[in-house]
């Protein structure tokens, strides 16, 4: 007896609230979700491009301290990003002072003044390039150092936004007992 009267308590409460919901003036009940919102192109890509794990951050940041030219970016996998710049860059600048570098140490005890004008023009190009190679460099470890975790972060804000995005992933698992017995259940990673 007592089971009926509280079932009957809740379905009248229920339809009280349902009912007062109703006639309030600009209030709708909708038991609808919402649509999930669009997914831009850049949502797309940050969530193809996936989760920057520690392993290829910390290997990224070795190898663009050691090896340069782009090598941390496109090992965190984030080379269309920055990683060309530092590969264009670093390979551009190193052309350079390969290639000026036996005009600007060459000795010119008797040369005229349009060779030892050549010379320091050669001299300045060594010079500027090795700044711009060490600018391009400092720049490239810092970005594989900070930008990792940028990426991370606009990843999981990604994966907050669009929870329909979430992956549901059957498990069976047997037991160490032999019995033949074991667990499964439904992983939800979000």
């Amino acid at each position: 007896m007592r089971t009926a009267v509280v079932f009957v308590f809740v379905f009248v409460l229920a339809f009280a609230v349902r009912t007062a919901h109703a006639q309030a003036p600009g209030m709708t009940l909708s038991f609808n979700p919402p649509p999930p919102p669009m997914m831009s192109a850049e949502d797309r890509q940050i969530l193809d491009d996936g989760e920057i794990s520690d392993g290829q951050w910390g290997a990224g940041v070795l190898a663009s301290v050691a090896l340069g030219f782009g090598t941390g970016q496109a090992i965190e996998g984030r080379w269309h990003d920055t990683g060309w710049i530092f590969t264009l860059g670093e390979g551009a600048s190193m052309v350079a002072m390969i290639a000026s570098l036996p005009t600007a140490i060459g000795e010119c005890w008797d040369c005229s003044v349009a060779d030892q004008h050549r010379q320091d023009r050669a001299a300045d190009v060594f010079i500027g390039s090795l700044i711009v190679f060490t600018g391009l460099h400092i720049w490239e470890i810092g970005d594989a150092a900070i930008a990792p975790s940028d990426h991370n972060q606009r990843y999981h804000a990604v994966r907050a936004r669009h929870p329909e995005m979430a992956t549901v992933m059957p498990y069976v698992v047997p037991t160490l007992s032999g019995g033949g017995g074991g667990f499964a259940g439904v992983a939800v990673r979000f």
